[in-house]
């Protein structure tokens, strides 16, 4: 078994992954809480345990960081508790093309990985849309890595609003029909929700507009799903798109497969 370990801005996603590449287990662990390294990697080891996970079957662990203050925790982790050093998923593990003026070092591992699991299961012509602390939207054409582009996500806009006016409390944005409300609180949720919505609707819009001569297919990956329900534009929702990529890169990188 190999572990597949993905850092983001909002959580550390272990799981567990058996010969057959199928996942066995997995969890995840917030990182928007503050904590010390050694109380994280208690939390990690308290959940190995509680899943009953054998750690001696265990001879690989792979991560990709995109948030790297994450990844000495990881690091201590597993060398503490499974005896094993992680590899670490570069831009170099992935097998995909990109525009030839496109220097691959400059992309984020994130998002070109992401990009690389789009493009093996949904298609030659993809937009890969990351709903993240920051949401990213990234065209891949003809198997190839065009290009992307950067929008505020959920939690950083209701965060950086809470911080500028203090008075607007810093909410959980849910999904909704409403376009009006009479309380502070549902009014900043519509507002968000529709904004970022309509926003996201119009950047992916934009990028196909620029490529009207191919069918475009849009895939999304976002921690609560029930977030684009409402969208226009999305085809696809894959919630388990950025744990996959990473496991893809492993196998090849550990397993060369």
């Amino acid at each position: 078994m190999f572990v597949a370990i993905n850092i983001s801005r909002i959580a550390i996603e272990f799981a567990v992954v058996g010969d057959d590449a199928n996942i066995v287990s997995n969890f995840s662990i917030s990182t928007q809480n503050k904590k010390t390294d050694d109380q994280y990697i208690t939390e990690i080891k308290n959940v190995f345990d509680y899943l009953n996970i054998n750690k001696d079957k265990i001879t690989h662990a792979a991560i990709l960081s995109n948030v790297h203050k994450f990844d000495k925790i990881v690091n201590n982790f597993f060398n503490t508790y499974i005896k094993l050093e992680p590899i670490v998923i570069e831009n170099k593990d992935v097998p995909f093309k990109c525009r030839d003026d496109v220097n691959i070092s400059e992309i984020p591992i994130d998002i070109f990985a992401g990009c690389y699991a789009c493009n093996k299961r949904y298609g030659d012509n993809i937009i890969f849309v990351d709903f993240d602390t920051i949401i990213t939207f990234s065209l891949c054409v003809n198997n190839e890595f065009i290009g992307y582009s950067v929008f505020p996500g959920f939690d950083l806009l209701s965060s950086s609003v809470h911080e500028q006016i203090p008075e607007y409390p810093e909410i959980l944005i849910e999904p909704t029909q409403q376009v009006t409300a009479i309380k502070r609180y549902d009014a900043l949720n519509v507002g968000f929700f529709h904004g970022i919505m309509g926003a996201c609707d119009n950047i992916i819009n934009s990028i196909k507009e620029s490529y009207r001569n191919k069918k475009i297919t849009v895939i999304a990956t976002c921690k609560k799903p029930e977030l684009l329900r409402y969208s226009g534009t999305i085809n696809i929702i894959d919630q388990n798109l950025r744990i996959n990529s990473i496991i893809e890169c492993a196998r090849m990188r550990i397993l060369g497969i």
